[in-house]
């Protein structure tokens, strides 16, 4: 197990912390990296002779050259004074050695050096650690112990896991989409809208959401690589220096930019934390979906026993039982009539007696919890059905008093409706799906006008109706706050 947890968990975080705190060549590799790391197989005793031995063995390497790549370069600065004369500013060289990743530390800040040089520290470390101590753990002598894929050997288990993976999976993919809305985010959020949806009418996730989730890994690292593209200066110079109608759409914000005065030193223009918390929650988002779609594609359930074998095994059981028992009781039917000692067959004849009222006292007994758990059993169903309505009424009046608004008028008025008449309870469960639909679609409208549009795009005014006073609200600052509130509510 700790070598499972150093494979998924030290070596993402590693890779993924690498690829934020800058962008180059060199955490592109990385970050290619991290896009492998969920498809390896986990640590055991034959995969680290494979693939994962080799996987590891590979990311040790690259982060040891790439730190002796940046030595080199400081030690070649330093021997020709005055350090770096020979690469100017904004020069070409200068600018094709700044993309690549070997840094100059002159005329930065402290807090600069230490944040464009961290990754190489944080890799080399992690991955030395990760290779050594996975192959440690994952000798012969310890494989029993540490080897990762025995977890999931329980049938009970597994369903679990695969269920968590469900629900893990579809709230990443809420979260990534209501963070910064946009065209890919309106994607991941449709999946999640659908899929609860689907949940709430009772409806089966079947295998087809495990291929959804593949297309949505794909979609996200196309994501990723395109919002890291846009942070390098040689992207920005090719995009419109006024406004970026493409960058708006697709959640492409700059959030890194350079001036060739001082291009070591980066600004940072951006003050909402929404845009700066929207790369991590992206790499996140990939690694859940990868992790989750390849554990559905490759976990399968393990029959212990087919049914034929477990009724076989139990009609075993019982002529078992009824060949050893029938021999006592002729045994002493025959002692009896014979009349053999009589004392051994009065005590035989109570034993019996005492065996057949102790079991039917037995079977008393166990009747009586039966009821008793169905029962409680019912009386739990009764309870949750209650809950599940208070709580559906309760979300309606709080989305409506908290976004008053004509749209959500008409929640307050179905909840207050409901309380009201008789048998409301048949009567929500005739309207439910209305409600459901009418739900999502307040969600979707308020995603629209979260998105970055303008009045031409987006207008507040159709045909002299004033979209404002109906509840259809643009939301520029922070627009995760409203989504998450609305759907918690829904």
């Amino acid at each position: 197990m700790s070598a499972f947890l150093l494979m998924r968990l030290l070596l993402p975080l590693s890779l993924g912390t690498c690829v934020l705190l800058r962008q180059n060549m060199f955490s592109l590799i990385y970050l290619l990296l991290l896009f492998f790391t969920p498809f390896v197989g986990n640590p055991s005793e034959k995969n680290m002779s494979g693939l994962t031995g080799s996987y590891l063995l590979v990311v040790m390497v690259i982060s040891i050259l790439i730190t002796i790549a940046q030595i080199l370069f400081q030690i070649l600065l330093i021997s020709n004074q005055p350090y770096g004369y020979f690469l100017p500013n904004c020069g070409k060289m200068d600018y094709i050695i700044r993309h690549i990743g070997l840094l100059r530390l002159d005329s930065i800040s402290p807090l600069t050096g230490i944040r464009l040089l961290t990754p190489e520290v944080i890799m080399v470390t992690s991955s030395i650690t990760v290779y050594v101590l996975c192959y440690k753990w994952t000798r012969p002598s310890q494989t029993r112990i540490n080897q990762p894929s025995s977890y999931f050997s329980n049938t009970n288990r597994v369903k679990f896991v695969r269920a968590l993976g469900k629900y893990v999976s579809t709230l990443s993919l809420c979260v990534a989409g209501c963070i910064q809305p946009s065209v890919p985010g309106a994607l991941y959020f449709l999946v999640f809208i659908g899929t609860m949806t689907l949940w709430s009418i009772h409806q089966h996730i079947g295998k087809w959401y495990t291929y959804v989730l593949c297309g949505l890994a794909v979609v996200v690292a196309l994501h990723i690589l395109a919002l890291f593209a846009v942070q390098t200066q040689w992207v920005q110079e090719m995009l419109p220096r006024a406004d970026c109608n493409y960058c708006r759409y697709f959640g492409l914000t700059i959030l890194v930019t350079r001036d060739c005065l001082s291009p070591q030193e980066e600004e940072f223009p951006y003050k909402n934390w929404d845009s700066y918390l929207n790369p991590p929650i992206l790499l996140g988002n990939f690694y859940i979906l990868a992790m989750v779609s390849r554990m559905l594609c490759k976990l399968k359930v393990e029959n212990i026993k087919p049914r034929s074998r477990l009724v076989s095994v139990r009609n075993e059981e019982e002529y078992v039982g009824i060949t050893t028992n029938t021999p006592r009781r002729s045994a002493t039917k025959k002692e009896e009539c014979e009349g053999g000692i009589g004392k051994r067959g009065t005590l035989n004849h109570q034993l019996l007696e005492n065996s057949i009222l102790g079991d039917q006292h037995k079977h008393d007994f166990c009747q009586k919890s039966d009821r008793l758990k169905l029962s409680v059993k019912n009386i739990s169903a009764v309870v949750k059905k209650w809950r599940a309505d208070a709580k559906g009424l309760a979300g309606s009046m709080v989305w409506s008093i908290t976004y008053h608004s004509w749209v959500t008028f008409v929640l307050l008025l179905w909840a207050i409706a409901l309380c009201v008449i008789p048998n409301h309870r048949r009567r929500m469960e005739t309207s439910s799906p209305f409600l459901v639909f009418y739900s999502v679609f307040l969600l979707l409208c308020q995603y629209l006008y979260s998105m970055d549009l303008s009045d031409m795009e987006l207008p507040q005014e159709v045909a002299g109706i004033n979209l404002l006073q109906l509840g259809f609200v643009k939301t520029f600052h922070y627009p995760i706050v409203h989504l998450l509130s609305k759907v918690i509510s829904a």
